[in-house]
């Protein structure tokens, strides 16, 4: 598989979008002090639309609507706990 950005950092494909994270994944690692694979990363910046366009490839779709629902209730928790009535 190559690791060759597309030119105009426009992404057409699920290689492209690889491509694109394969060459900024080291930098993305060494910011964020965790270990991350191409496979692992490719998805979480896959924009919902952009997957419907291109066939339907995965998204972090449900993985997002789990994390807004648990933060949800750990706020609601610490406002409830913080500020009795």
């Amino acid at each position: 598989m190559s690791t060759t950005p597309p030119r105009g950092g426009e992404a057409n494909s699920v290689n492209d979008v690889v491509a694109l994270v394969s060459a900024t994944l080291p930098e993305l690692i060494d910011v964020l002090q965790i270990k991350l694979t191409v496979t692992q990363l490719a998805p979480a910046i896959i924009h919902r639309s952009w997957s419907y366009e291109h066939g339907g490839v995965p998204t972090n779709e449900r993985l997002e609507f789990l994390g807004d629902a648990v933060l949800g209730m750990v706020v609601t928790e610490q406002l409830f706990t913080r500020n009795p009535a």
